[in-house]
């Protein structure tokens, strides 16, 4: 039992970890975008999440650089 679940174990770690990660990006992200530019959260897809976790990767960027 325990060969089975050291993997699920594992990815539930791993996940533990990333999400709080990808959260903030994704809450600085949804912040760093204008308000009449920001989709409904029910209109999101894949590729709009990724967008808006790469823009708030960015804009923690350029707060650094100031």
């Amino acid at each position: 039992m325990g060969e089975v679940l050291g993997p699920i174990h594992d990815l539930t770690l791993v996940l533990a970890a990333v999400l709080p990660v990808f959260a903030f990006y994704f809450g600085l992200g949804r912040l760093a975008c204008p308000a009449h530019e920001r989709l409904p959260l029910q209109r999101l897809h894949g590729e709009d999440v990724s967008a808006t976790i790469t823009r708030g990767w960015h804009y923690l960027g350029e707060i650094r650089r100031r």
